[in-house]
């Protein structure tokens, strides 16, 4: 496998995976180690990728990635290593409407 330049990933590139399905874009490229659930020493892209219930955020490893290309990143999404987030969309209330009721 090619020796990918994390240098070249950027917030808001589209992810795909090695079938060529969209599963979001990168929202944040961290190359901190989180606390916990990933091997010490590894980096993560955070992709935000949208369901019907909302939002789900994955932490996707630096090793997961596949390839860099200059409009997309392509990962192997292995769901033992990818780390998984829900947040639940609340929906906005409809704007109030100036109801007047109609003249005779």
């Amino acid at each position: 496998m090619a020796e990918i330049n994390i240098d070249q990933v950027r917030e808001g590139m589209p992810v795909y995976d090695m079938l060529d399905r969209n599963i979001g874009a990168i929202t944040e490229v961290c190359r901190d180690v989180p606390n916990v659930g990933m091997t010490v020493g590894i980096g993560y892209i955070r992709v935000e990728q949208s369901v019907p219930t909302g939002e789900k955020i994955l932490d996707i490893p630096f090793t997961q990635i596949l390839e860099v290309l200059p409009d997309k990143v392509v990962v192997e999404l292995n769901p033992d290593r990818v780390a998984a987030h829900y947040q639940q969309v609340v929906p906005e209330l409809p704007h109030e409407q100036d109801i007047r009721p109609e003249s005779a």
